[in-house]
């Protein structure tokens, strides 16, 4: 449900100008991505405890931070009239879609 309060069309404004900052800034930049490293590990060791195997937690985290990344930025996209949750959902079909096709070519 938190997601429903940060993910608002009223907060893009915000959003946009914020990744802008951070986009102008080395320091803070290289701060995001740690962030985002923690959050990953974070991810990874929640699905361990709950006894997946390590490499399938690793995936698994990768491609749901993957998922968010983009439907983030599809949320943000000037044209997009689209509430957060609806992006998202897309967005995670569609990577589903990507990475069932990649493992039929094996």
């Amino acid at each position: 449900m938190a997601g429903q309060k940060l993910f608002v069309p009223a907060r893009r404004d915000f959003v946009s100008r914020r990744r802008a900052v951070v986009a102008a800034s080395a320091e803070l930049q290289e701060r995001e991505a740690l962030k985002g490293l923690a959050l990953l590990a974070s991810i990874t060791e929640a699905f361990r405890q709950r006894g997946v195997a390590d490499m399938t937690a690793q995936v698994a985290a990768q491609m749901g931070a993957l998922a968010l990344k983009l439907a983030f930025e599809r949320w943000l996209d000037p044209d997009n009239e689209a509430e957060f949750g609806q992006v998202a959902r897309r967005t995670l079909a569609e990577l589903q879609t990507a990475t069932a096709a990649c493992g039929s070519r094996a």
